[in-house]
């Protein structure tokens, strides 16, 4: 169960959809709220100099006016730095959270390429868990039918004990896809149909069912992982996807986007990840 989650927001407000959600869906849990006031305006040149200098007189005259609002919305903190994730990352190791909400940003193409993407940062990083809500998504019900992709790993799995347990009035729907087709269609000068299938991909394939079942049963599909699981959310109606994500190094820095990250900032409904502590 999730008894202290780290809420950071991006402007201080009671309102504010991702903090409502967060009351919605664990209404029990302590809530810590975080401001991280990044003192420059966006541009490169900014960026350059205040990474060098986080704390500026501009912050300092807006940190006082910030404080009032953050007091007027619930419990927290209000830091200046002009490297958020950073700082999110270290308040969720530091203080021992079990879960970090984010929204996913909007930001342009230009300021994801100078400060990153924050909520991306922190799934790819974090050792709590982390739940993403869709920036602009109305704020949404606790989930009754929960998408798990399952890749058989420690973490895939953690992730759909997790589920069950905060959740355990939903219906879980373990998907797991292999990322590469197993059949190529052809036909023979009799135009009698035929399939390839190569003895390792029927291996991986009937193995797949295998672990599916031992696990209490799933859907098997092919294609992209991303594309497929965002399909099967829409077409089951799925209200939260929970997903593992394992530590691979500087690989899966290269290669971050191609799974984890399209669903954090593609997916219109939440996603809840976690990866080996």
């Amino acid at each position: 169960m999730f008894r202290r989650i780290l809420v950071p927001l991006d402007r201080p407000a009671p309102d504010h959809p991702l903090l409502l959600a967060t009351r919605a869906w664990f209404p029990g849990a302590q809530l810590h709220l975080l401001h991280v006031l990044v003192p420059f305006d966006g541009t490169v040149a900014e960026a350059l100099r205040y990474a060098a200098m986080p704390e500026t007189d501009h912050a300092q005259a807006q940190l006082s006016q910030v404080q009032r609002e953050l007091e007027a919305t619930g419990p927290g903190d209000v830091v200046v730095s002009a490297q958020p994730a950073v700082e999110l990352l270290r308040r969720a190791r530091r203080d021992r959270f079990d879960l970090v909400v984010l929204g996913t940003s909007t930001k342009s193409f230009m300021e994801k390429r100078v400060l990153g993407s924050v909520a991306a940062a922190a799934v790819r990083h974090s050792a709590v868990p982390v739940l993403t809500l869709g920036h602009g998504a109305p704020v949404p019900a606790p989930p009754r039918r929960i998408l798990a992709l399952q890749d058989f790993s420690d973490e895939a799995q953690r992730a759909v004990h997790l589920a069950r347990t905060q959740f355990p009035e939903a219906a879980v729907e373990q998907l797991h896809v292999l990322p590469h087709g197993t059949a190529t269609g052809f036909r023979s000068p009799r135009s009698a149909p035929y399939s390839l299938l190569p003895l390792r991909r029927q291996r991986r394939l009937m193995e797949s069912r295998r672990r599916l079942e031992a696990l209490g049963g799933g859907v098997l599909l092919e294609g992209d992982p991303a594309g497929v699981a965002l399909a099967r959310a829409a077409a089951m109606r799925a209200e939260l996807i929970v997903m593992g994500r394992s530590a691979k190094g500087i690989w899966e820095g290269l290669f971050f986007g191609s799974v984890a990250g399209q669903m954090v900032t593609l997916s219109p409904i939440p996603v809840l990840s976690t990866r080996r502590r």
